[in-house]
């Protein structure tokens, strides 16, 4: 369940980020694919409500990891090329990810934003905090 909701994440990321996008776009991608995932799919909740669980056996830490290591390539290509300043990716993607994953959390359907507008502003949140201009 967990091998295949993480690399659904990563198809659907490549697919909203379209062809030949920044790295900036791939993230913003990447952070709307893993908030829709975890608020839209039945084990999406059961994962991020676990994560830290889930985090302590190996095979699932090993899943785990890999899905933070896909983001952290990102950034480090989004640093490289300018368009971030320069953060350390395992720092950034433990923002990102803990952002995201509370985000999913305390989501309400019935609440004052909806979904996308929670992960834009989330989003925008952190890209500009890590902006490099």
């Amino acid at each position: 369940m967990l091998d295949d909701g993480l690399r659904g994440i990563r198809t659907e990321a490549a697919r909203l980020a379209g062809d030949d996008p920044s790295p900036v776009e791939e993230l913003k991608a990447f952070g709307r694919a893993h908030v829709r995932f975890a608020v839209e799919r039945p084990s999406g909740p059961l994962i991020i409500s676990n994560v830290d669980f889930l985090a302590a056996h190996d095979r699932t830490a090993e899943l785990l990891h890999d899905h933070e290591e896909a983001a952290r390539v990102i950034i480090r290509r989004a640093v490289e090329e300018g368009s971030l300043r320069d953060v350390h990716p395992v720092i950034a993607s433990s923002a990102f990810f803990g952002a995201l994953n509370t985000l999913c959390r305390t989501y309400d359907p019935d609440g004052e934003l909806t979904l996308d507008e929670m992960i834009d502003a989330t989003l925008d949140l952190l890209l500009t905090g890590w902006s490099a201009a």
